[in-house]
C-alpha cells in the first residue's frame, strides 16, 4: 500500500508543472492537475503497484521497481533544489515511467509467485479477467476522445443506421435533409456518395454490415448505446485473444503479455470504441485464426459441426462490412478448409463451414446487383476507385513507418509480435497468408491512412492475432534482459495510446495526414 501511494504521487506531480514567482531562483510555484482524468491515471498506477506488491515474492522487489519515480519528486522537494533537478519535469521523466512500469510489469506477470489471483470470481487463468480489464481501458480512452468523435466516416455509418431504423431502407438523402445526424454531429453532413443507384436514389458508398451490426445499440441508447457496444465487442476479441494465446503457449504470463500487446496498442485501441469497421472486423478475423488452431483439438475426436458452421457465418460478415475484407473472408476461409481436411469427418464440417459464406457471397453480389445493376462490389465508387500499384511504395511505408500513421511507429510493441512468429512458425505462415494479400489491396490505395482516423487503421484488422505471437515470444525468452526489452516496448507502446487518446481530447490520435508530409 506505501508503494502505491508513492506511485501514485509520483503520477501527479509527473502530471504537474514548475513555475518561478520571478527570475531563476525566485520561489517555485507548483500546480497539480485534479481533474477527474488525471486523478484516475494516478489512482491507477497506485493500483498496479499494489497488484505488484502483491505478486512480488519479498516486498522489496516492490520499493526496488519503483525506485526510479525518486527522481520526479527531486524538482517538488520543499527545499532549495539545484536547478539540475528540474530536469525531471519535462520530458526526461518518461524514461523514468518507463523502467518503472516494465519493472512493474515483470512483478505482475512473474510466474513463481504463489499468490492466489482468484478475486469475487475473477481468476487469474480465466478469460473474463482480461476481458474485465479491456473494457475498462477502453471505456477510458473512449472518454478521453469523446471530443472529437464521433468525426471522418463515424457520422455515415450512423446515418445508415438511422435509415435503417427509421426508414427500413438504404437511401440516405432524407436523413440527411432531416439533419438526423445533428443528434450526435455539429455541423452539416453532406452525403458519401459518388454514383446514384438505379432507381436514381442516393446510397453511401460505405457498406451497411456495420450500420446493421450496430442498429439494436443504437436503438436503445443512441450513438453512446453504439460506443458501449463496440467496447464489449472489443473487450471479447480481447479476452478471445488472450485465451488462444494461453491456448498455444500452456502459459499464464505470455497470455498476459500477448493481451497487452494488442490490448494497448494504439491502432486497436484507438479503433475499440470508434464506428469503423476496422475494429470488429479484427475480431472476426481472430475468429478465422481460433478456427485454425481449433483443429488442432480435434484431431484425435469428433466434436461435431455446429462449432464450424459459427465460424463459417463469422466470416461471411467481412464482406458486408467492407469491400476490401473480402480479401480476408477468401485467405481465411482457404485456410480454414486446408486445415479441416486433418480432422475427422472433414466433408460435413467443410459443408457446415461454408454453408454461411456461400450463402453471404451470393447475397453480397445480388445486393449490388439490386441497387446499382451489376454484381461489381465497386460499383459505388464508379470509376473512382483511387486504386494503383504506383501507390504501393508510399502505401506500405507509410502503413508500417508513417510517424502519425504507421503500425510499428504507434505501436514498437507489435515488432516483437512479429518477431515471436519465430516460434509458431505455421501460424506464421497463416498469418502472412492472410495479411500480404490484404495489405497490397490497402497498400495500393491512393488515401492510404484512411482519412481523419486513428494510426494504421487499415491494418487494424490484422492485429488481434499478433497477440499469440506475442505471446509465443514472451514463453520462448528466459533472459531478463530480454524481457525487460520487451517490457519496456510494451510502456512505450501503452505509453503513446495514452498521448493519442488523452492529448487534446483526441486530436492527437485521430486526425488526417497533412499534404505536406
Amino acid at each position: 500500500m506505501l508503494a502505491g501511494g508513492c506511485t501514485a504521487l509520483a503520477a501527479l506531480v509527473s502530471f504537474g508543472t514548475i513555475g518561478f514567482s520571478g527570475p531563476p531562483p525566485s520561489a517555485r510555484v507548483g500546480v497539480i492537475p485534479a481533474d477527474a482524468l488525471h486523478i484516475a491515471l494516478a489512482l491507477g498506477a497506485g493500483l498496479a503497484a499494489v497488484v505488484a506488491g502483491w505478486r512480488a515474492e519479498s516486498p522489496r522487489r516492490i520499493f526496488i521497481a519503483i525506485a526510479p519515480l525518486l527522481f520526479v519528486f527531486l524538482p517538488w522537494l520543499p527545499l532549495p533544489v539545484p536547478p539540475a533537478f528540474l530536469v525531471w519535469t519535462g520530458r526526461l521523466a518518461s524514461l523514468m515511467w518507463i523502467a518503472a512500469g516494465a519493472a512493474i510489469a515483470a512483478l505482475i506477470l512473474s510466474p513463481g509467485s504463489t499468490t492466489s489471483w482468484t478475486f469475487y470470481g475473477f481468476s487469474r487463468d480465466s478469460a473474463l479477467l482480461p476481458g474485465v480489464l479491456s473494457a475498462v481501458v477502453f471505456s477510458l480512452a473512449a472518454w478521453g476522445a469523446s471530443p472529437s468523435l464521433p468525426g471522418g466516416d463515424e457520422p455515415h455509418y450512423l446515418v445508415i443506421t438511422q435509415s435503417l431504423l427509421e426508414d427500413g431502407d438504404l437511401k440516405i438523402a432524407n436523413n440527411h435533409q432531416r439533419g438526423d445526424y445533428r443528434e450526435y454531429f455539429f455541423g452539416d453532413l453532406a452525403p458519401h456518395s459518388i454514383r446514384p443507384g438505379r432507381n436514381g436514389e442516393i446510397y453511401s458508398i460505405h457498406a451497411p454490415g456495420i450500420p446493421a451490426l450496430v442498429a439494436p445499440a443504437f436503438a436503445i441508447a443512441g450513438y453512446r448505446g453504439v460506443v458501449v457496444f463496440l467496447i464489449l465487442l472489443s473487450s471479447a476479441g480481447c479476452a478471445l485473444a488472450w485465451s488462444l494465446g494461453r491456448r498455444v503457449t500452456g502459459s499464464t504470463s505470455a497470455a498476459w503479455f500477448g493481451w497487452a500487446a494488442v490490448t494497448f496498442a494504439a491502432p486497436f485501441l484507438l479503433e475499440s470504441f470508434t464506428v469503423f469497421p476496422d475494429g470488429p472486423g479484427a475480431v472476426v478475423v481472430l475468429t478465422g485464426f481460433w478456427a485454425l488452431l481449433r483443429v488442432e483439438t480435434e484431431a484425435e475426436k469428433d466434436r461435431g459441426w455446429t462449432a464450424w458452421m459459427l465460424h463459417g457465418a463469422a466470416l461471411a460478415l467481412l464482406p458486408w462490412m467492407h469491400t476490401r475484407f473480402a480479401v480476408l473472408a477468401g485467405t481465411l476461409g482457404g485456410l480454414v478448409l486446408v486445415r479441416i481436411a486433418r480432422a475427422p469427418n472433414p466433408l460435413g464440417k467443410a459443408v457446415a463451414f461454408l454453408a454461411a459464406p456461400a450463402a453471404s457471397a451470393l447475397g453480397w453480389l445480388f445486393f449490388f446487383t439490386i441497387v446499382y445493376g451489376a454484381p461489381d462490389p465497386s460499383a459505388p465508387y464508379g470509376r473512382d476507385t483511387q486504386n494503383s500499384l504506383a501507390y504501393l511504395a508510399n502505401g506500405f511505408g507509410g502503413l508500417l513507418f508513417d510517424q502519425g500513421f504507421g503500425l510499428l511507429a504507434t505501436a514498437p510493441i507489435l515488432a516483437i509480435a512479429l518477431a515471436g512468429f519465430a516460434r509458431t512458425r505455421r501460424l506464421a505462415v497463416e498469418w502472412f497468408v492472410v495479411a500480404v494479400p490484404y495489405l497490397l489491396a490497402v497498400a495500393t490505395y491512393a488515401m492510404w491512412w484512411a482519412g481523419m482516423s486513428g494510426p494504421a487503421r487499415f491494418l487494424v484488422p490484422l492485429v488481434l492475432p499478433l497477440s499469440i505471437p506475442a505471446a509465443c515470444a514472451w514463453a520462448a525468452v528466459r533472459s531478463r534482459g530480454a524481457r525487460a526489452v520487451m517490457l519496456a516496448a510494451l510502456v512505450v507502446s501503452a505509453w503513446l495510446s495514452v498521448v493519442m487518446a488523452g492529448g487534446g481530447g483526441g486530436r492527437l490520435g485521430y486526425h488526417t495526414r497533412n499534404e505536406g508530409d
